[in-house]
């Protein structure tokens, strides 16, 4: 039979598709030797090679529906080897995989091995989709009434919550939920990496935040100085337009000014309050522009002089440096990150991807502006939300799961 497994299944992918054919017919046994198989040919396997099995042995008879019957102990035992296989290889199942071993484990009434799915949606996950809501609700009203071996007493409902992130149906709170220490170590390194060679920059920046004392607010000044003038024009011959990148050819789009007015509102509105603030900006800014008034000029001298504006060097991208700063510059686990960046750009595809959206939401404060000319700068600062919309449980009895699509949450809770 390995002879002509070899000669017929060259690759992962045509191992799959056997195996997925092998469980569809119910043929089980054969599909558990076919996975043994792919592992003694040195081949990767992926998610796909393994979530047939697991379908089968939580008793999914259509994956598509998740519509089957509860498995027996040592079935549900085999597919969560499978998923802990899965793991240890490093391929991390999606919402709508780790759903069906919740409802394996709900219909099984085993909660300690729900519980460690529900912890597994804690760990990776923020909002969920429809289906798996459903399919989370289906597997926690399964191990109540009576509760299962272990479980306790829940009760699993519907509602949204308000600004301050009370449940309009239960008298809880979601709570604001930042990521944890080992996370936060991977987001740092993760946030070295985007130096990549140059490294002697990196070094630079980390021994001048050092000498530094903890930041409350880190401030992207490219996005603040943007801001409200977004458009682009065309360069007069050659030289700086206004304050834009001043390394265009004559006839060139360029993009709008870039307001220092605007930048030295925000630094400034911060310094009112009491708060230390590090404004980061690319020296390109400032390196061939003559529009800078000598009142600016005058307000960024006395923020470089404070130790509270950082001129990043040519040919690097000022992004990395006050990402950096924000994860990694003293006082870093309460700094804030003064940008409307969606931050959707290539290079934060390097940042670790599961903390990230988690951080951004606890660590990143949004504004509006209005430029009153020689009046000054109205600037209203939005921190933010006071709940994080992400899965999150107070103990193993009280979890919330919030919705995609939409403000519901899917919440089970302890009696009252």
């Amino acid at each position: 039979k390995d002879a002509g497994l070899q000669a017929a299944f060259r690759d992962e992918s045509c191992f799959s598709c056997a195996l997925r054919c092998l469980c569809d017919l119910g043929r089980i046994a054969e599909a558990e030797e076919l996975v043994g198989s792919l592992r003694r040919r040195g081949i990767r396997p992926r998610i796909r090679s393994f979530m047939p099995l697991v379908c089968a042995h939580c008793g999914i008879r259509d994956p598509a529906t998740r519509a089957g019957e509860a498995p027996t102990p040592a079935g549900l035992a085999k597919a969560f080897g499978h998923l802990e296989a899965m793991e240890a290889l490093g391929l991390l199942s999606s919402e709508g995989d780790l759903a069906v071993v919740a409802l394996g484990a709900g219909r099984a009434r085993d909660w300690p091995r729900l519980l460690s799915v529900l912890e597994r949606y804690g760990e990776r996950f923020a909002r969920l989709e429809a289906g798996t809501l459903a399919a989370l609700e289906e597997a926690l009203r399964a191990t109540q009434g009576p509760p299962a071996p272990g479980a306790p007493p829940l009760r699993v409902l519907r509602t949204t919550v308000d600004a301050d992130g009370a449940c309009t149906a239960a008298p809880r709170r979601v709570r604001k939920v930042d990521i944890s220490d080992a996370q936060w170590r991977e987001l740092e390194g993760a946030a070295a990496g985007l130096f990549r060679k140059r490294r002697g920059d990196l070094d630079a920046f980390r021994a001048w935040l050092e000498a530094q004392a903890p930041f409350e607010y880190v401030v992207d000044a490219a996005n603040v100085g943007y801001y409200g003038n977004n458009s682009t024009r065309r360069a007069p011959g050659g030289h700086c337009a206004g304050q834009a990148v001043a390394e265009k050819t004559q006839g060139e789009a360029v993009r709008a000014r870039l307001s220092f007015k605007q930048v030295i509102a925000v630094a400034e509105t911060l310094r009112k309050r009491g708060s230390r603030a590090l404004t980061c900006l690319h020296e390109k800014y400032l390196r061939k522009c003559a529009e800078l008034s000598p009142q600016d000029a005058a307000a960024l001298e006395q923020l470089r002089e404070a130790g509270l504006l950082y001129l990043t060097p040519h040919g690097m991208n000022d992004d990395h440096y006050w990402l950096f700063a924000a994860v990694a510059g003293p006082g870093a686990r309460t700094c804030m990150v003064v940008s409307n960046d969606e931050m959707r750009d290539h290079h934060y595809d390097m940042l670790a991807p599961r903390f990230f959206a988690r951080w951004k939401e606890c660590h990143v404060v949004r504004y509006t502006m209005r430029n009153h000319g020689a009046g000054g700068v109205a600037l209203m600062l939005r921190p933010p939300p006071r709940y994080s919309t992400v899965v999150q449980s107070h103990g193993s009895a009280e979890w919330f799961f919030p919705a995609k699509e939409s403000d519901e949450w899917l919440c089970a809770i302890g009696p009252e």
